[in-house]
Parts: C-alpha cells; structure tokens; sequence
C-alpha cells in the first residue's frame, strides 16, 4: 500500500551519504557562481576598455557554452545577439538541513556597458526529500537526481502562485522523469520540494494527478506555467488543500475499509485523505476527498441544464473528464456521457486536460457520507442534439403513457418512454382523478396518458396535461375558484416573497407579498380571508390576495412575473405608453401599483409632480386608487417596470416665456444637499439645481432652507435650470 517502493539502502546510510553529497554540491555551486562573477567582470572590463562589443559578446558565449557543457553545471543562454547577452546559473546553497537551489541572472548591454544580476530563491528541498530522492534513483546517478530538480524549477514559480491563489497546501511539480510534491511556508513565499515519486510506483490518488499533467504536456505544454489553469487544476484536487502525508495509499484503503468503519465516528466535511487512525482502520472522513466531488458548505449557484464553458483538468483512466466550470465548482463527464457523444457524433474528436469544452449540468447530487456535491455533465453539443430529438418526437399534441415519479411544488413529475420527463399541474391530475371517484392521497407511481402541451427549454422537460381533459377541467376548476371568490385559507408556508395557501384540501394559492395592501406576509399556521384574484386555468394556478383594508369596486391583481408573462409584456408595451394602474402599498420611495394585465411597477414620489418638495398628502392618493400613468422605464434584464405620473403634466417652463428676466430674483426651498451643490425647489413649481461654482465660497446650505436665487440658464427641451444664488 504504500505510495513508492522501500529503499534498498538502509535509511542511517543513506542519510549519511546524502549529508556528504550535499556539501560536495554547495562547494561545487560555490565554484560555479565564482566562475560565472569572474567571466561577467572580465566581460565589463573588456568592454570599458573600447574593445570591439560585438567581439566581447561573442567570445563571452562561447565560455559560457563552453561552460554549460560541463556535466555538474546547469544553465542557459536566454538572448544573444552582437550587442546583447543574457544568461542564467542554477546551483545549490545550504539552507538549514537541506539545500537551495538558486537562480543568478545576468543581463548585459554591450553598447551602453550597462549590466545588471540578480539571485533568486527558487525552491529548496530537505535533507529527508533529498535522500528520498537518491534512494528512488540511486546514489551512483548524481547528475539524473540534479536533473530532477533543475527540470522543475522553469515552472515553480507559477505553480505557487497559483497554489497560494487556490488555497493549496501541496502541489505537484512534474519533473524529467517523475514529479515532486510541493509545499509552501505560510506566505507561500518560497517551494519546499518534500519527496519525489517514480511514475511506475504510485498510489492511486497521486496517480490521477500524474497522468493528468503528462496528458497535459503532450498537448497543451504552454499551460503548464499557465497561472489560471494551474488554479483551476489545483482546486479539483481537493486532498491537495491539506498537508501532504507520505506513505499509505489512503484512498486504496479507504475503500477497501468502508464497509468496516465505525459510523460512531465523527464525519469531518474537508477532512485530508491522510488523515488516518491507524493503517487498517480510517475514520469515515478519510473516504471524503476524492477528486471530482465538491467539498461546499452550500448547494452551487447555477441549476440544472445551466451551460458553462470549463476546462478539462482531469482525464482519468476509465475515460471519465472532470471539467473546471472556472466559478471554484468542478462537474464530471462520464465514461457513459462520452461514449454517447462518440455515438452521436460518429467524427468528434477525444477531449484532452487543458481543452475547452462546453457542457451543460445534467445532475447535482449531495453524496451524504462525504459531505459533497457531485455535479455531472453533458458535453453541450450532445445535450442540445438529444434536447432536439425530445422536442422532434414529442410533438404538441402527442400523446404518450407516463409514470408519476416525484412531485415538485404545484407540479407533477412525470416520466415517459426513453427516460424524457415532463411536468403537469398536480391540481389537474387530482381533478381528473376526483372525476372519476378515485383516491387523490397518493399520485406517486400512477401511470396515465399525457398530452404534450409545450416546452420548458431551461429546464429540458416538456409540459404536459391529461389529454381531452382541458375543458372538462377548466369547468371543474372554474366552478371551485372563481376570480372573485372570498374564501378562507391557511397558511401552510412562506419565504421573503410569497406564500402557499390552502384554499381547500389538495388545492393551494399563491399569496404574493405584493398583494399583501402594504403588510407583511401572514405568519405560517395562521388562517386568512383572501380574494381569489386571478385562475390560470390551463396550469390550474391560482393566485390570491388579501381582502382590502376598503371596500374597491375594482381590483387589478398583482401577478408575479414569469418568462412568459414577461415577454408577453414586452410584445404589447413600451416605453412612454399611456397606461391604467391601481395603488397597492406604499413604499419607502414611492407607490408600488399594478396594471391591468397583472404587470406591477414601482411609480415613483419624484415621478408624481415636476417639483420633488410637493405635499403629497395634497394630491389625496390612497391604497386603491387608479391613475392613469407613462411606462417611464423598462428594465428587461431585471423585469422591472417603472411609470410616471408628471409626464403627462406640462412642465411649468412650457407656460412661462422663453425669455427669462435674469435680474429677477425667485424664492426656492432646499430639498437635496449634494457635493457638487444643491436642488432647490422653486415656488413656480418646478426644480433646479444651484451648483457650487455659483455659490460665494465658505457659504453652505441645509435641507428645508430658503434662500433666494437667480435663473442663470433654462435648457427648456431637457427641463433643466441652473441657478445663481442672489446675495
């Protein structure tokens, strides 16, 4: 079980031998780093000396190539050119109990004598990993043990970067001939190589991340010092966000133990792999971090057949992708999911770690014992093909049998032939049941023909009915709920928005809190006199308000918005169309009011008159009341509406003359302080604004001050005025 082969040398012997290389390496780097200073000296000597620069550069990379070729040394030219040079030098330091392996760069310009070094700390390895290291690769291969390490250090600095954006506590480092797990100080400010691992000896969990990044270098080698993929693919690791701890394969024995193990145990949510009671017996926890799974206190923030463009950072032996979504969540393809796409789509290519993909969830799971969720996917392309098939078979006004396998809130799921689903109001499965004498408890398990009726494309479901049953129970449901009807109701539950009602058994309404007449949602349990305001027979939706606090002899409903209702709205209004609106509460900056058709809005205090210092208790408008308004705005992304009442006033410029005495002085009450000046509100009845630049200096005002101003300018076509203020 454990996650390399023993070493064939005792560990006392080998600790010895490791000691004595390391220093023979540190006066070897102490050499080279000398060798390299001197030859950069003689190179700036020869260069003040007005020696020909294009000579001194070329002599100057022919020692350092003759240099590199020295087995023991390891470095590179990175520019040469007949004016410029650069080169760098790797060699090792002592550190504490082990070593640092450290960069020199060197940039010279041979036209301006200008040069420049700098020394780096790129990664250090312990006395412990080192030896590891010789004793997996043998004392005799120096140079394929330097090798290993300097192989790694081009990328080190990316990888932890991105380790410490990630959260990663361990990371791998793939090296010439096998990787190395890393590690971090606590501000990630330096690597620590902490032991090194053949490819042909590991355990099953270092071997997924093995794996993925050689399928990441065969074809996308430029991520592998990609910072932004680096953090994706650390986060689907989740055992690489704790400590590493060498030694069992836990994930093997977790499996082979689960049967086995306490359930007395405390479950630990993020708990690491190696966490471990002994090496035959695992808490439950240590079963909880397989690569794939998202360890999250909450549920993700998309939904299902929601589609995402992620990133393949595992590819696993069986053939199953895990896919970054690039939102901190991770979903999987599977072996199944891939094959099917194959199918479908005879010519597509395989995905690899490092491709683009599209995909869209098919399932979110919250797995219990690890205390994860599990999000599968589909590839995009193969979801909208199956997704066109569905809608190719299942034609409106097709017929086909159905199971009733879940409700879902008012709706009935249900599921047909080839495992395509649909939903049908509850309430029409219960009145066609109630019609013919038969039991309404239990819908779960009952098989009917269903009608297709649409489709609810966001949701991949189609939508279905009783088939020749719509008129029988738009009667059936028309004659109990009639738009209108008082009726008495209990409150089965609520949420910040709206309430579920009974109305009467198996039947329940929507309460909105907009039709609430400004008061809050009744309390769950409690019993409550409503008005049936609007029946959606074809879905047997209903929706429900309060009884007014007065007796209207109108009532326009407030209809919660939907996509449908929306885009109906959107089809049949616009801005600056005359419409009809009736008061229902009074909100902090404005009334909210609904139209007609159920369409509600917030209509504004400013938008009421052209001066916003108006009483308005003057104008007399109370809950109920009907005005007639301007849609002022549209929000389509939100779904919001806004209307205004001073728009079909006239402006009081209109009745004024264009020509305005600017020697004549008007009263104006402060209503708004703002940091640029102030809007004053005029007693001609409208509003302007006195900006700071035409105010004496050191001179300040407060709300509800009066004060006097002079008319400076009046850009009638915007109803705009700008003030001066008259000493």
């Amino acid at each position: 079980m454990s996650d390399q082969e023993t070493p064939r040398v005792s560990d006392s012997t080998a600790k010895l031998i490791t000691s004595n290389l390391m220093t023979k390496w540190v006066g070897v780097g102490v050499a080279h780093k000398k060798a390299v200073t001197d030859l950069l000296k003689k190179l700036v000597i020869d260069l003040q000396a007005s020696k020909s620069p294009s000579k001194v550069i070329e002599r100057t990379i022919k020692n350092l190539e003759l240099f590199y070729s020295r087995k023991e040394v390891r470095g590179l030219i990175t520019e040469k050119t007949q004016r410029r040079v650069s080169f760098e030098l790797t060699f090792p330091v002592a550190i504490d109990d082990g070593l640092g392996f450290c960069i020199l760069r060197v940039e010279v310009n041979a036209r301006s004598g200008f040069h420049t070094t700098s020394e780096e700390d790129a990664i250090l390895i312990s006395g412990h990993a080192l030896q590891r290291l010789f004793q997996r690769i043998g004392f005799h291969n120096e140079s394929m043990v330097l090798d290993e390490i300097y192989s790694c250090m081009g990328i080190a600095s990316a990888w932890k970067l991105a380790a410490s954006e990630s959260g990663a506590v361990s990371w791998p480092l793939k090296s010439k001939s096998g990787f190395f797990v890393a590690a971090g100080n606590r501000e990630q400010t330096e690597t620590t190589l902490i032991t090194w691992m053949r490819p042909e000896h590991l355990s099953k969990k270092w071997g997924q991340v093995y794996e993925s990044i050689v399928d990441l270098t065969l074809r996308h080698a430029e991520l592998l010092d990609d910072f932004t993929f680096i953090c994706e693919f650390l986060k689907s690791f989740p055992w690489l966000m704790h400590e590493h701890s060498p030694g069992v394969d836990q994930e093997k024995l977790a499996w082979n133990s689960k049967d086995e193990v306490s359930t007395n145990q405390p479950l630990v949510a993020t708990g690491p792999l190696e966490t471990y009671l002994d090496e035959t017996r695992l808490d439950l926890a240590v079963v909880s971090n397989f690569a794939g799974l998202n360890f999250k206190l909450y549920p993700p923030p998309f939904k299902l057949h929601s589609q995402h463009l992620g990133v393949v950072v595992q590819k696993r032996r069986d053939g199953e992708l895990v896919v970054s979504l690039r939102n901190s969540w991770v979903g999987t393809i599977s072996y199944i999911s891939n094959k099917k796409t194959k199918q479908v789509f005879p010519g597509i290519e395989d995905l690899f770690v490092g491709d683009e993909v599209a995909v869209e969830v098919r399932k979110i799971t919250y797995l219990e014992k690890e205390k994860a969720y599990e999000v599968s996917l589909d590839r995009a392309m193969l979801s909208d093909e199956l997704w066109s098939r569905v809608l190719n078979k299942y034609q409106i006004g097709s017929v086909f049998r159905g199971i009733v396998f879940a409700e879902v809130r008012s709706d009935c799921a249900i599921q047909l032939e080839e495992g395509v689903r649909g939903l049908v109001p509850k309430t029409q499965v219960k009145l066609f049941l109630a019609s013919k004498n038969e039991s309404t408890e239990n819908l779960l398990g009952l098989s009917l023909d269903f009608s297709v009726v649409g489709y609810k494309d966001t949701h991949r479901n189609l939508l279905l009915e009783v088939p020749g049953f719509k008129d029988k129970a738009f009667n059936l449901f028309a004659d109990e709920f009639a738009v209108g009807q008082e009726i008495h109701g209990k409150l089965l539950k609520k949420n910040m928005q709206y309430s579920l009602v009974e109305l009467k058994p198996d039947f329940t309404a929507v309460l909105h809190r907009h039709n609430c007449w400004g008061q809050a949602l009744p309390e769950e349990g409690s019993t409550v006199d409503v008005i049936i305001m609007f029946v959606d027979y074809p879905t047997q939706k209903i929706f429900i308000r309060l009884k007014p606090p007065i007796n209207l002899p109108i009532l326009y409903p407030a209809i919660p918005v939907d996509d449908d209702r929306w885009q109906n709205f959107l089809s049949e209004y616009n801005e600056g169309d005359l419409v009809s609106v009736q008061i229902i509460s009074m909100e902090k900056d404005g009334y909210l009011v609904t139209m007609e058709s159920g369409q509600f809005g917030i209509l504004l205090f400013n938008e009421l008159a052209w001066t916003r210092l108006a009483n308005f208790v003057e104008y007399g408008y109370k809950l109920g009341d009907l005005l007639d308004v301007v849609i002022s705005c549209i929000k389509v992304e939100k779904q919001r509406v806004f209307f205004s009442k001073r728009l079909l006033l006239p402006h009081p410029l209109e009745s004024l003359s264009k020509e305005f005495d600017l020697n004549k002085k008007h009263k104006g009450t402060v209503y708004k302080v703002m940091n640029y000046g102030y809007f004053v509100s005029l007693d001609e009845g409208f509003d302007a604004l006195l900006h700071i630049v035409n105010i004496p200096k050191g001179l300040t005002f407060q709300e509800g001050d009066s004060i006097d101003v002079y008319i400076e300018e009046v850009d009638v076509d915007k109803k705009r005025v700008s003030l001066s203020y008259a000493t």
